[in-house]
């Protein structure tokens, strides 16, 4: 397997998808390739174009997914993992009581 080379399939783009709550549409937009193609990616119909793999594995990596490969000879092990990226908001905050003397 080649450094360059996607290595999104239809179960991690799936999982992918799922860990971030996103619908097949708004991958397709996030990577800028038709729904058509997400859907067949991950019904497993045949490998769409490397360049959409390309842009959807990048678009999901944007989104905080980061792929994990482990090479053992000629298998490798693939792991999702999800970056939560929290966000606070200033009005949620605790406000810290401010006492005059």
């Amino acid at each position: 397997m080649s450094g360059s080379d996607p290595i999104i399939d239809a179960v991690l783009c799936r999982a992918a998808r799922g860990a971030l709550g996103w619908s097949q549409d708004q991958l397709a937009v996030a990577s800028s390739v038709s729904r058509d193609t997400i859907l067949g990616l991950e019904r497993g119909y045949p490998m769409p174009w490397r360049s959409s793999r390309r842009a959807i594995q990048a678009a999901l990596v944007k989104a905080g997914i980061r792929f994990g490969v482990t090479e053992e000879g000629d298998a490798y092990t693939v792991t999702l993992v999800v970056e939560i990226r929290q966000q606070r908001c200033a009005k949620c905050a605790p406000q810290r009581s401010q006492t005059t003397q």
